[in-house]
């Protein structure tokens, strides 16, 4: 698996902070296929906190993903709402633990936040 991959999950492990909703329990597993290779990374949610490792331990929610896209959505060029809706990978188990991933995932390329670019129409004016 590419570097980026393991430095995702090894920052959000090393995390201490809340990075998601407290009150959001259970576990994640990606199955990330890279051809004939498969390498699977489990998450825990627990009470707002975070823990990854690489497991093939069952979960709660099992995502199964070509390792590409995954990258994509690691680095913030793909968004995985439209990636899943597209069923560009499957999903079998608990859907809201994958959209509580989004919590750590970057924000999109390119993407502007709300009060920087309501700060940019005021100046305009």
């Amino acid at each position: 698996m590419p570097v980026a991959a393991q430095d995702f999950f090894a920052a959000v492990d090393a995390d201490p902070r809340p990075r998601v909703p407290p009150g959001l329990n259970g576990t994640l597993r990606f199955d990330v296929r890279d051809g004939a290779d498969t390498e699977q990374w489990r998450l825990r949610f627990q009470d707002g906190r975070v823990t990854a490792a690489p497991s093939a331990e069952p979960a709660d929610c099992v995502v199964v993903v070509d390792r590409q896209l995954f990258d994509r959505i690691l680095q913030g060029v793909e968004s995985i709402e439209p990636a899943f809706v597209r069923q560009a990978f499957t999903v079998e188990g608990l859907l809201p633990l994958l959209l509580s991933f989004r919590w750590l995932l970057p924000d999109a390329v390119g993407a502007r936040r709300p009060r920087d670019l309501v700060s940019g129409w005021s100046r305009a004016r």
